[in-house]
């Protein structure tokens, strides 16, 4: 391959999606994306139902990454007993006419006979007249054999496959590329090895199900489920689609009303789909895993798909149903922000939870070390007659820290049982969080540079205590123990860290309307229908749809009203209106199964005394007046994403300093600066704030004061050279004023009387001293210059 990296891809947790994804993904290799030809990212026609054309990443991987559709299954396992099963198919291809290949047979002449290969091995020749009635029997073994070992039985009146008919493989891949196409290597090409695509079809002259491939299906004659000729009036059809996701794959299915969406769109919440803080797994108590995201309180979507249910996707839910408005309501939602509705925030409206694991790995120090306390000596003795905390001589050296009252069983009488709440027992700092072990007590509140764990080191006996960093304030969630009977080996601390939606967290509908939280609006304030009295918690800027296109979003939202106010769940696959129609008669047209669906929810809501296209009488929360406009408001699934403005805001007031620049450092982490680049400067230059350019790029950066030599007009030459002392003697009695301070001379003009102090940045200094060790002399004229 023309790549020597890439080949292995951590399967991240970051939620069911995009674990489930990571094993469905197909990459054609990143020597490919140095390409500038785009043919390698087109999807061809053979690839229909097996990759999926709308799960693709924008950007550089777009058509490079691709992902299986839904239905789409890989040949895993080899035959159970490979030289039975090629002797059977053998067997029957002889049967239904194929001449066997001999050495010293000669080999039949084309285009009379068709020759017949297995796994890329002739089988032998056989009359073209005859091939059609011979693949088409094959076809029918393998729908039999398929419902055997799918159903365990066959339909009724159904003859079962006799004799060697019995071991064809219902994945053998059966591919009959005939003369009349006149491609250059017509034949009959049998496959049965792993490694193979191959999705499920409607047999049509069986009426069972059939598992086909991809060379298999250049060749078939594939009925749309819509029942249309496809453009080809007269066509004879083999196989029909088992439905209309066929070629979707599992997350782009389960995108709600999809087909009414713009298809950049649906392409985006497959991304977004898997950034989605949602709930990954469940076994949380059980998992060592870095970092987590959980949602606390998710839902199941009112409006979903077939797939949905198909793949129990409750077991993991992804987001939460909010009831939308899409209204211009104060600024605060323009350019895709949006409104949150604060009551519905203090009620856990999409609150989430981040888990970082933190593990003490006591093997890998040198020597190994165990956890404990500082063993200073506290004040006074333990309860119970045991050793003091510094005791090193009376400490087990095979056991993970110290034996403590805590760790035996409480009696009746102890303060464990008769007092509610127990003081930590020990004079040493930290002791309200960290018990005698070293370790933090679970459910510990943890601030900024509080301590949570301590290391004891045997050789020095000293402990070091670990500090919290970071600004946020953290939850122990548990604390696990790992190691072997003789001696603990490991310590794992799960750090509960709560985030509620702050402004600036990201949100997503899963319809691609990504938008960012701008405002906790008081609920008392936030609009309200003037029927229901209901207020929304969500408001949308109406100028999201127009550009966009998401139609699917305003059809669930009009569904998922008529679905709650009749208590039940709605389907909103996509191409609805297609699977029912009548494959007999003329297929309904697009327009028309788009219009009965629209009719049938509106009709819905109708019934239940609301307005037909999902709008409502508002009133105003600030001022108590009606909005002259009906408003469009309903419940929509949104998800909350793991782009969230605590882990990415950048602050800085003083900190760190580059030795070399003396400019602000660079990164989060340490503290550091944003890039102020030319095009911020630009910016400011067009709004006329200079002075804000002055106080950016040199007051709060590199301020520094040089003395510069007005006469020789040099930064470089003024130097600083000590006073001589005084003779007098007055120096030895601190009498001297001038002792001990330095006078600046130019070593140009050998004079200090023309130098002054300037105020530049430092990295006009700096830049000076790259000129001058290439030659160049950077001279500064100073206003007041002496002669």
């Amino acid at each position: 391959m023309s790549q020597s990296s890439g080949f292995t891809v951590v399967a991240e947790r970051l939620n069911f999606f995009r674990y489930m994804s990571h094993f469905r993904s197909v990459h054609r290799g990143a020597y490919f994306a140095q390409l500038r030809t785009t043919a390698v990212r087109k999807l061809m026609p053979e690839s229909w139902g097996f990759l999926c054309p709308v799960h693709t990443p924008d950007g550089a991987p777009c058509g490079l990454l691709n992902h299986f559709a839904a239905a789409c299954r890989i040949v895993t396992w080899p035959l159970d007993d490979p030289l039975a099963t090629r002797t059977a198919i053998a067997q029957v291809m002889t049967s239904l006419g194929m001449i066997p290949s001999m050495p010293l047979r000669p080999i039949p002449a084309p285009p009379q006979y068709t020759p017949v290969t297995l796994d890329g091995i002739i089988l032998g020749h056989m009359q073209t007249s005859l091939v059609e009635a011979a693949v088409a029997r094959l076809r029918v073994l393998k729908t039999l054999t398929l419902a055997m070992s799918e159903v365990g039985s066959l339909p009724t009146g159904t003859v079962p496959p006799q004799g060697p008919e019995e071991l064809i493989p219902p994945h053998m891949e059966v591919a009959h590329i005939p003369y009349a196409r006149g491609g250059p290597y017509p034949g009959v090409y049998l496959h049965t090895a792993p490694a193979r695509m191959h999705r499920p079809v409607t047999h049509l002259a069986s009426g069972m199900r059939e598992l086909i491939g991809s060379l298999e299906q250049s060749h078939l004659n594939v009925r749309c489920p819509d029942g249309g000729l496809g453009g080809s009036k007269g066509l004879v059809y083999s196989h029909a689609e088992e439905g209309t996701g066929a070629m979707l794959s599992i997350v782009a299915s389960l995108t709600p009303f999809s087909d009414y969406n713009q298809s950049p769109r649906n392409m985006y919440q497959c991304q977004m789909g898997k950034q989605t803080m949602g709930t990954p797994l469940q076994a949380f108590p059980h998992r060592t895993d870095g970092k987590l995201y959980r949602i606390m309180s998710p839902q199941t979507p009112v409006a979903r798909t077939k797939r949905y249910d198909a793949y129990c996707m409750d077991e993991h839910p992804n987001g939460t149903n909010m009831v939308v408005a899409v209204l211009a309501y104060t600024s605060y939602d323009m350019e895709d922000a949006m409104i949150l509705n604060r009551a519905g925030i203090h009620r856990g409206l999409a609150r989430g939870v981040v888990y970082k694991n933190e593990t003490i790995d006591l093997r890998r120090r040198n020597p190994p070390a165990y956890l404990g306390i500082d063993p200073k000596p506290p004040a006074k003795a333990m309860r119970g007659g045991f050793a003091r905390i510094g005791d090193a001589e009376e400490r087990p050296k095979t056991i993970f820290g110290q034996k403590f009252p805590q760790n035996e069983p409480s009696k009746a009488e102890s303060a464990a049982v008769s007092q509610k709440k127990v003081q930590p027992v020990g004079g040493y700092a930290d002791a309200e969080r960290m018990g005698t072990d070293g370790l933090p007590h679970p459910g510990t509140v943890l601030y900024p540079g509080q301590g949570y764990y301590s290391i004891v080191e045997p050789i020095s006996g000293k402990a070091k205590t670990t500090v919290l960093k970071g600004e946020e304030v953290v939850n122990i969630d548990q604390v696990t123990l790992l190691g072997g009977d003789n001696r603990w080996a490991k310590a794992n601390i799960t750090m509960r860290i709560p985030r509620p939606p702050y402004i600036g967290d990201k949100f997503s509908s899963r319809h691609g309307q990504k938008g960012v939280l701008s405002q906790h609006y008081p609920d008392t304030d936030m609009p309200f229908c003037a029927a229901t009295g209901m207020r929304p918690d969500l408001i949308i800027n109406p100028h999201a749809f127009p550009s966009r296109m998401t139609i699917g979003m305003l059809l669930e939202s009009l569904a998922s009203k008529a679905a709650v106010l009749g208590g039940q769940f709605v389907n909103a696959s996509p191409f609805q209106g297609f699977d029912e129609a009548d494959y007999s008669s003329e297929a309904a047209t697009d327009a028309q199964s788009r219009a009965r669906l629209v009719k049938k929810f509106a009709d819905q809501l109708e019934s239940f005394g609301f307005q037909r296209h999902g709008g409502e009488t508002m009133i105003s929360g600030i001022t108590g007046e009606e909005f002259a406009a009906d408003i469009f408001i309903g419940p929509v699934y949104y998800q909350r994403l793991r782009h969230m403005v605590a882990d990415k805001f950048q602050v800085r007031s003083t900190g760190g300093v580059n030795a070399m620049t003396r400019q602000p450092i660079k990164g989060r982490k340490l503290g550091g600066g944003i890039r102020f680049g030319e095009m911020e400067r630009d910016a400011l230059l067009a709004h006329g704030a200079a002075n804000l350019l002055h106080d950016r790029l040199h007051t709060c950066s590199d301020y520094s004061v040089l003395p510069v030599c007005g006469r020789c007009k040099s930064l470089l030459s003024p130097h600083a050279k000590p006073r001589q002392r005084n003779m007098t003697g007055l120096a030895d009695f601190g009498l001297d004023g001038d002792a001990g301070r330095e006078v600046l001379t130019c070593r140009s003009c050998g004079s200090g009387s023309a130098i002054e102090q300037v105020a530049c940045p430092f990295i006009f200094h700096y830049l000076a001293t790259e000129l001058a060790a290439m030659n160049i002399k950077c001279n500064l004229t100073l206003r007041n210059t002496p002669s």
